[in-house]
């Protein structure tokens, strides 16, 4: 059976990083591990004891990273062969961060699942309320949709949730306003109305929005502006390496401006996740 992979290091996001993971198990059915990379095993095992009491039905474990954290959690994602896997992450901060990129990154740009970074700013996971669905021509953009509206169901809170659904497209009018760009706004509302009718939302609150600009860099503005909680967009299958940072992979822009906390999406139906 498929799970919801929780991987935990000397971090100070620990706890958020537990409550997002159980929140997305419990919203995609699945059983939630936790494992502890980076510190003696008595230790790791204390520590994670502690911050998973009181939740049902978890697996626990932890392993020391013989050299890089990275390739330590890669590993134990394919042992494991999660549906998710679920790590804390921080903004970049400086240039040397730019150059080497981050653990959380690196393990999201090369895991085979889906991969949510749990952002150490803003409301913990059980209060998540304000979702944005990055919506494109893929074909696991679907399963993205649809698997952001169940995490946005799974917090029992009394008010429904609200979940923007964008689609960002190339404005060739350059900004001017023109009858090119009305035109071009209107397709791509249309578009992406039309998605959003195929979806199940009963529940959650529904907004639309058509951005016009630079792949990746518009959701990732949009995201911060409307004070999301998670931002949902699908992810390339292969492994991305560096040569999508050197050619600005959509991706790479909403990694490098990480607004909130992330789930990049890797198609996994259902019926595979209870297989």
């Amino acid at each position: 059976m498929s799970s919801v992979l929780a991987c935990i290091t000397e971090s100070p996001s620990v706890r958020r990083v537990v409550g997002a993971a159980s929140r997305c198990a419990r919203a995609l059915g699945l059983p939630a591990r936790f494992v502890h990379v980076g510190a003696e095993p008595t230790e790791a095992a204390a520590r994670l004891g502690a911050v998973t009491m009181g939740l049902a039905g978890v697996g626990v474990e932890a392993r020391r990273a013989g050299g890089r954290v990275d390739a330590a959690i890669l590993e134990a994602i394919r042992e494991a062969s999660p549906a998710m896997i679920v790590m804390g992450a921080v903004r970049r901060e400086n240039s040397l961060r730019d150059l080497i990129g981050s653990t959380a990154r690196r393990v999201a740009n090369r895991a085979p699942c889906s991969a949510l970074l749990v952002s150490t700013q803003g409301r913990a996971a059980e209060e998540w309320s304000r979702f944005v669905a990055l919506v494109d021509e893929s074909p696991g953009a679907a399963g993205m949709a649809a698997d952001a509206v169940r995490i946005a169901l799974s917090g029992g809170q009394e008010i429904a949730p609200g979940v923007d659904f964008v689609m960002e497209y190339r404005d060739l009018s350059m900004g001017g306003g023109g009858s090119t760009e009305r035109v071009m706004a209107a397709g791509v509302a249309q578009r992406l109305a039309l998605f959003v009718e195929g979806l199940d939302t009963a529940g959650v609150q529904v907004r639309c929005a058509a951005l016009p600009g630079r792949a990746g860099q518009e959701a990732a503005r949009y995201a911060e502006d409307a004070r999301a909680d998670l931002l949902c967009l699908s992810a390339p299958m292969r492994p991305m390496g560096a040569l999508s940072r050197v050619f600005s992979h959509p991706l790479s822009l909403v990694l490098d401006h990480l607004p909130c906390s992330l789930l990049l999406h890797r198609g996994v139906s259902p019926e595979v996740r209870r297989s």
